[in-house]
């Protein structure tokens, strides 16, 4: 495999300020990554007493690179099996030598670099060269060791800056970033910046929430030249390593008395900050990098030379997945079942500022709202019946669709929609308690609690709750109607899952007394999240448009709703069978048959809870062992069933 072969397709120079790093090529390389990370535990776990133990692991994963990374292209995969090897080699030397461990484990993903080409790899190699010839055992990057003066941070700012250079010198050799060396350089940059940040701030005096005696403006100053060294060389893992330090010097700006309190509105300000940052980071570059001396900015990635700007574009359903997907290689021809989570560390990025903008938001609701109502308590909850206690919900449900508007709809940013819809999800939950939450305090649920007509009162209630669970899925579906996040849609049927217990919500029999929790509901709402995944894929069988999205999401849902009810009916009526194992032999054939295998996952602890076998640790690995066995063989048996096409 050459290692000048296209990481990117030659497009990607329209999203060279994205940070794009092919993560994960679809849910079966997720799939495949989660199984084989539960087995290599189990296998650790069950040769741990052995000394060979690691080297096996270490062999079995180079082993399953092939088939897994070479000819299925899983970079999920590749970066946990890369991984794998790293610290199966360390751990089987780290009893003898040490931290000096990290040399040989380093000779092992050198081997692993020229044999299969995968970019963790590369990296990896060089940590463990940088950290073996320091001496630096592999629990250094424990922040908790950091210290002790500059014999405590002194290594780390050594080593983070021996692996910075390394970072940008792999870096000048493709500022296009249309190569491997381009991701191997992010790897390296990811390895450095904890070590090189978290050092240099600890130089200071200062740690992350602990700011000590030191004023805000030394931690700015640093966090600034942080961010402009990250905004030349267009790098992110620096700011995000030196984020909480923003936070904690925000806090202290606020109130170096009484720091704590002022963390989350702190968080909210740093949140915004981190936004803007991202949403001006190509303009900003534009401007720093026509500073600077051309004989500098030839090493350097130019420019974002295009931006797309149809909000329609990026979630519509004329939008192919394919063309979702064209910041990443082509997906392998046996990946069909894709489903878009994270393009680039630049969506993390901005995930990261959306969640910290998110928390801090409930903060300064809350404070603006205090500061309204006064001196209300829950021991006066008529202070609770004015509008503004509803700027708690308010602030953050506008920031979130605020920040959706730009980073959703126009920048077309996998990991932001994601995040902004689940957060969208859990304000509207929030919304729709806070108003029971009022009702009981100062009327109609009050009505109903004090009503002598239980059963009158019991209606209201459940009239209530049908109510506000369809309030909840509506404002979910405008979300959706709105940004085009699939994600949303399964949300919005989320929300409507309470209906099923709708009688219940008002009875003091909540959980069905003595173990008689009515798992058959669970079941049909599942059954009926799935009748509608299959018409998604019905309407989509090509899976290329944001319909696949959709019915990957409702089928995630439909998992997590009938597949843990069954099981446990399952084992109530038949207490001495086998039923979990029994299930998992039955959503096989429904995975195969549907091509969806997230169910596998569900059904994975309830088979190896009823094994045949007391030895649980055995059992679950050769379950493990079959579910390799079937993602390297999917195509084949699905072909064979006269599924999959020929």
């Amino acid at each position: 495999m050459d290692s000048e072969a296209m990481a990117m397709p030659a497009d990607k120079s329209r999203r060279i300020d994205e940070e794009d790093i092919r993560l994960t090529t679809g849910f079966a390389d997720i799939f495949t990554a989660v199984i084989l990370v539960v087995g290599f535990l189990l296998l650790g776990g069950m040769t741990a007493q052995s000394g060979i133990g690691p080297l096996i692991a270490a062999g079995a994963a180079w082993a399953l690179t092939t088939p897994l990374v070479v000819r299925r292209q899983f970079a999920a995969c590749a970066i946990a099996l890369a991984t794998i090897v790293f610290l199966a080699v360390f751990a089987a030397l780290a009893p003898g030598i040490g931290g000096y461990a990290a040399l040989p484990a380093a000779a092992a993903m050198a081997g692993y670099w020229f044999v299969f080409r995968v970019p963790i790899a590369a990296a990896l190699g060089f940590v463990g060269v940088v950290l073996g010839v320091l001496g630096i055992n592999l629990q250094f990057y424990n922040l908790g060791l950091f210290g002790g003066g500059w014999s405590g941070y002194g290594p780390a700012i050594l080593a983070g800056l021996l692996l910075f250079a390394i970072a940008m010198a792999w870096d000048a050799s493709d500022p296009l970033r249309r190569t491997r060396r381009s991701d191997v350089a992010f790897w390296l940059h990811l390895a450095s910046a904890p070590l090189l940040v978290h050092g240099l701030f600890l130089s200071l005096g200062v740690s992350a929430f602990n700011l000590g005696q030191v004023t805000s403006w030394p931690v700015f100053s640093m966090f600034a030249a942080l961010a402009l060294i990250g905004v030349i060389i267009d790098r992110r893992p620096m700011l995000v390593s030196g984020f909480a330090y923003l936070i904690g010097a925000t806090a202290l700006l606020l109130n170096r008395d009484n720091v704590f309190p002022n963390i989350l509105v702190a968080s909210a300000i740093s949140g915004a900050a981190i936004l803007l940052l991202a949403a001006g980071w190509s303009p900003l570059r534009r401007f720093l990098l026509g500073l600077l001396p051309d004989g500098l900015t030839q090493y350097l990635p130019p420019p974002a030379m295009a931006r797309p700007t149809d909000p329609a574009a990026p979630f519509s359903d004329s939008d192919t997945t394919a063309r979702a997907f064209a910041s990443e290689a082509p997906r392998p021809a046996a990946e069909h079942e894709p489903v878009r989570l994270i393009l680039g560390f630049n969506d993390y990025f901005v995930a990261l500022g959306a969640g910290a903008l998110f928390v801090g938001a409930f903060a300064v609701g809350g404070v603006m709202a205090y500061r309204l109502i006064g001196e209300a308590t829950p021991l006066r909850p008529e202070a609770y019946g004015g509008p503004a206690i509803w700027l708690i919900i308010a602030v953050p449900a506008v920031a979130i669709w605020g920040t959706a508007e730009y980073f959703v709809r126009i920048r077309r940013m996998a990991l932001p929609a994601l995040v902004l819809a689940t957060q969208f999800a859990l304000v509207s939950v929030l919304a729709a308690l806070l108003f029971a939450f009022r009702s009981v305090s100062t009327g109609l649920m009050g009505w109903m609690i004090g009503s002598p007509a239980v059963s009158d009162g019991a209606h209201v209630g459940v009239a209530l709750s049908i109510g506000l669970c369809i309030a909840a899925a509506i404002a979910n579906i405008l979300f959706w109607w709105r940004h085009r996040v699939p994600v949303s849609l399964a949300w919005a049927a989320a929300m409507l899952v309470p209906l099923l217990f709708a009688d219940y919500l008002t009875s003091p029999d909540l959980l069905g007394g003595q173990g008689n929790f009515p798992w058959w509901r669970l079941a049909v709402g599942g059954a009926v999240a799935f009748v509608a995944a299959l018409a998604m894929d019905r309407s989509d069988p090509a899976r290329t448009t944001q319909r696949a999205d959709i019915a990957f999401w409702l089928h995630l849902l439909a998992a997590l709703l009938w597949v843990p009810a069954v099981a446990v009916m399952a084992r109530d009526a038949l207490p001495s069978v086998p039923t979990g194992a029994i299930l998992f032999a039955a959503v096989i054939g429904l995975a195969l048959v549907t091509d969806r295998r997230f169910p596998l996952l569900v059904a994975f602890p309830f088979a190896v809870a009823s094994g045949p076998w007391n030895d649980g640790p055995i059992f679950a690995l050769l379950l493990v062992g079959l579910l390799l066995a079937l993602v390297l063989r999917w195509e084949d048996i699905r072909r064979r069933i006269g599924i999959a096409a020929a």
